[in-house]
């Protein structure tokens, strides 16, 4: 008996309960209902056909063929069981055509083995190279597809059967075993495969396998099927590729883009591969092995990038890709890697250290980095790399990550001036924003901020601060405060108040207008003489549009001298109820504009 009939053994007597099907039709036709009860009754002598040929099965040919007649069940179980949930007298039909004809190859398979070709048999050579064997996986094809028959091995080991190589395991940091012997006899059959997908370490059988691919890959991919987790980030340092012996190259004259991860990344350089046509270069660096600290682990890329500086062999132009699974690469990671024939450089965490590549003659046409803190240092840094490392007429992106804020500072703008392009830039990818509320006592506006603010749209602005003006302060001139509008904050959802003190209503009135705000959050720390519901600047809130939420966030160590609470900052208590009713309502208050 087989695995699959021990398995099936507690199963019901016939495959789909027909019969509760039959019953619960019987508005049908006469006839349709007719050909139900003759299907069901043909199911079970099915059945018992099955079950009497697995219990004679001795030999391995007779176990092989008790495997495709349980495949077969399996899809006439499925097949009838789409009984169920039809109504339709033409598709009961039609399934029930489909379900007898493979009752007649269930018992063709059983009564006459030495006669029956499996459909697969009679497929021409072209459809399985084309359309079967790009789907079934090159482990697949070697383990189980080339041994079932003469047909399928000899089409299994035509290199037009593998124009695609595709190695996968359960993760991405374990490893498909392959033997000498198999590459032996195998890697001929890979002389014509354009594209490999690897999941699974580089083991040594893995990339000899790759490698008699050489003169016709022409992409690339080593990369996790789903973003990792923590787990898998922390690569066993026994999956590092082993070097290739001899003193040759490995030239790859057609491969154009590769995208890879983990210990991959230093494939190129373990094996001296030469790919010479390398266009689109994507490298994603994991730690080199379990850490205590992920601070203290080495990066799979080596020193400054040197174990994959092969990638880069080739005259270019290169596009190159960085990710890592920490905060991402910096400059100085990359110093070693860093060469004239790369246009396009994403993915680098800006840091500073520009200096470890200025002089590499560098001139890059796009350039795109994550941003974490800005201030004038980083304008100053930006805008010295842009004029070494940027050709004249290339274009600079950011995306920056929401722990920091970029300041609208007058003082960075007057002292930067040349920096405009790189500010305009930095305000589309900003999360929050610190805005002025007025002019403080004795500041005035410098006319590069009169020209320069206007510009910025804060495309991705979630989050809007209004900083205090402090005692004494002007206005803001109109052409600033224009600037607190929808055009230039489209998707701010959150007004941040601060401690509402020095806040100006006139800067209010115009954020709190904006179209797509939700909510306002104000702060209170320390002794509160008088507890209230909403600052005294939110008086000036427009009385049309949706409801604006407003939240009061209370530090640990406030308290209150008074239980009564006021509606607005500075009242006398207007009888709104004790501290234990208004305390919730203070938390999550509601304010019509």
């Amino acid at each position: 008996m087989s695995k699959k009939t021990q398995a099936d053994s507690s199963g019901p007597s016939h495959p789909v309960g027909l019969d509760s099907v039959s019953f619960q039709l019987t508005d049908l036709g006469e006839t349709l209902l007719q050909s139900l009860y003759a299907l069901r009754d043909r199911i079970k002598v099915v059945a018992e056909l099955i079950g009497a040929a697995e219990g004679s099965s001795s030999s391995q040919a007779e176990n092989s063929a008790s495997e495709r007649v349980d495949a077969q069940r399996a899809v006439l179980l499925s097949v009838v069981e789409k009984l169920r949930a039809s109504h339709d007298p033409s598709k009961i039909a039609s399934v029930v055509q489909l379900a007898n004809a493979k009752c007649d190859l269930i018992t063709a398979m059983i009564e006459q083995p030495a006669l029956f070709v499996s459909p697969l048999m009679t497929l021409p050579e072209g459809f399985l190279t084309s359309h079967i064997g790009p789907h079934l996986g090159t482990k697949d094809i070697i383990t189980r597809l080339a041994p079932t028959h003469p047909y399928l091995h000899t089409t299994s080991r035509k290199p037009a059967m593998h124009k695609t190589l595709q190695l996968k395991c359960k993760d991405f940091c374990s490893k498909v075993k392959v033997t000498k012997k198999q590459v032996s006899v195998w890697g001929p059959a890979f002389s014509q495969t354009q594209q490999a997908t690897m999941v699974c370490l580089p083991s040594r059988g893995v990339l000899a396998l790759l490698e008699h691919a050489s003169s016709t890959l022409e992409e690339l991919h080593a990369w996790p099927d789903v973003s990792c987790p923590r787990s898998l980030e922390s690569l066993p340092k026994a999956g590092k590729p082993t070097p290739r012996r001899g003193d040759d190259e490995v030239v790859f004259p057609k491969l154009v883009r590769v995208k890879v991860a983990g210990w991959w990344i230093t494939v190129a350089n373990k094996r001296r591969w030469k790919p010479m046509s390398l266009v689109d270069v994507h490298l994603r660096d994991m730690y080199g092995d379990m850490p205590v600290s992920p601070a203290s682990a080495p990066m799979c890329s080596g020193n400054g990038g040197d174990a994959c500086t092969a990638w880069l062999a080739g005259p270019g132009p290169h596009s190159l890709t960085l990710e890592a699974g920490w905060d991402g690469w910096e400059l100085s990671n990359i110093q070693n890697m860093v060469k004239p024939s790369i246009k396009q450089l994403r993915g680098v965490e800006w840091e500073g250290g520009w200096e470890t590549i200025a002089a590499s003659g560098l001139q890059l046409e796009e350039f795109h980095a994550t941003v974490t803190f800005i201030n004038d240092h980083t304008l100053e840094d930006l805008d010295s790399f842009r004029t070494v490392c940027i050709a004249p007429n290339g274009t600079i992106n950011f995306t920056c990550t929401p722990c920091h804020p970029y300041f609208c500072s007058f003082d960075i703008m007057r002292a930067y001036p040349s920096c405009t392009a790189l500010i305009i830039s930095l305000a589309a990818a900003v999360k929050t924003v610190v805005f002025p509320s007025g002019l403080a006592q004795g500041q005035a506006v410098p006319p590069v901020v009169l020209y320069g603010l206007p510009q910025l749209v804060f495309s991705q602005t979630e989050t809007l601060h209004l900083s205090s003006a402090g005692p004494g302060s002007r206005p803001l001139p109109d052409l600033l405060l224009s600037g607190l509008s929808d055009s230039h904050f489209p998707s701010v959802t959150t007004l941040g108040l601060g401690q509402a003190k020095g806040i100006r209503e006139e800067a209010v009135s115009k954020a709190t207008a904006l179209k797509s705000l939700t909510e306002v959050r104000f702060e209170r720390n320390g002794a509160v003489l008088a507890p209230f519901f909403f600052p005294r600047c939110l008086g000036v809130c427009s009385k049309s549009g949706p409801l604006l939420h407003v939240i009061a966030e209370y530090g640990s160590k406030v308290c209150f001298n008074t239980g009564v609470w006021s509606l607005w900052e500075g009242g006398a208590g207007a009888g709104l109820g004790a501290v234990a009713m208004g305390v919730r309502e203070a938390w999550r208050g509601v304010c019509e504009r």
